[in-house]
């Protein structure tokens, strides 16, 4: 018997775990601001307010800009949605899970929508492309 008592380091390894969860899940973004709001009782939007699928080639700034404000707006809903999760609910670790798994979806649509945005003022600003700058240095 190698282990005098492997229940205790098992049940001590699976509270260290769930502190290192609850740690990862209330991280905050740099630069993110914290907003004090009540508990929200609506259950989750099944589809998010913009889909990068279904985005097409041709969108004007300022409606790419309007779309990250509208996600802008749901992830803060969500935050504060999962800020507020009831802890003594049974059901809280499934709640809290679903709205994790919602918010990695919405920050990497409004990292994509960043992009594009990014992608459409270089265009727009008749910025040259590294490849060809290198040719008009003297």
């Amino acid at each position: 018997n190698l282990i005098p008592d492997p229940q205790f380091f098992t049940e001590c390894f699976n509270q260290q775990l769930n502190v290192v969860q609850d740690l990862l899940a209330h991280r905050r973004i740099p630069g993110e601001i914290r907003r004090t709001t009540r508990p929200q009782k609506f259950p989750l939007p099944n589809k998010s307010i913009s889909s990068i699928s279904d985005m097409s080639e041709d969108l004007t700034i300022e409606e790419i800009q309007s779309k990250m404000s509208s996600l802008q707006q749901e992830l803060l809903s969500l935050k504060s949605q999962f800020e507020n999760v009831d802890m003594t609910d049974p059901s809280s670790q499934t709640q809290r899970l679903i709205i994790t798994t919602k918010l990695e979806e919405l920050r990497r649509e409004f990292r994509e929508l960043l992009i594009k945005l990014q992608e459409r003022q270089c265009e727009l600003s008749g910025m040259i492309p590294s490849d060809e700058e290198d040719e008009m240095d003297p």
